[in-house]
């Protein structure tokens, strides 16, 4: 029994260690020190993909439920609910579905698909809303955070809420029917 707790706590400092290491380092040279930066600057903080549980559209939290091990052909889950970003990204895999006269689906043209993919073209997938997202698909969500406070004389708020919010999500796959 004692072994199963090893890899998840394991996996567990992975995913605590991970925002840290992931913080970019900056030095003070004099490019930057004339650049303002904005105060709530995000970095990334990691990725999680699961399967879509919970969806509240009105507070914006997406709740993902991640497979952390599979012990004795028993399924250990673990429930991530996250709030989304102010400037969420969600993409699909898929084109909108569109049907020809007969009712079949339609088949894209290279031009067209390029056009559905929007502005930026080397994006994955296709840009979809929060409307898109429903309970039971496989997705695959950015986490980024507020960027640490490193300056030298800065006070350490500890009741500062710097909880990862999702922002970006790449819908994998549909909801099993």
């Amino acid at each position: 029994m004692q072994w199963h707790i090893r890899p998840i706590s394991f996996i567990v400092a992975l995913v605590v260690a991970f925002p840290i290491a992931a913080a970019d380092e900056k030095k003070d040279s004099p490019a930057t020190k004339d650049k303002t930066e904005p105060k709530d600057k995000m970095v990334a903080a990691g990725t999680v993909q699961g399967r879509l549980c919970k969806l509240d559209a009105s507070q914006k939290m997406v709740c993902v439920e991640v497979l952390v091990a599979v012990v004795q052909n028993q399924r250990k889950t673990q429930i991530a609910e996250l709030r989304a970003a102010d400037d969420l990204v969600i993409r699909t895999a898929n084109p909108p579905l569109e049907l020809d006269e007969k009712g079949k689906p339609k088949k894209y043209t290279k031009k067209e698909l390029d056009k559905l993919k929007g502005p930026d073209t080397k994006a994955w997938g296709f840009p979809a809303d929060f409307d898109s997202l429903k309970v039971g698909q496989t997705v695959l969500v950015y986490m980024s955070q507020k960027k640490p406070d490193k300056k030298p004389g800065a006070k350490k708020d500890l009741l500062d809420d710097n909880k990862p919010v999702a922002s970006k999500i790449h819908i994998l796959a549909d909801a099993p029917k």
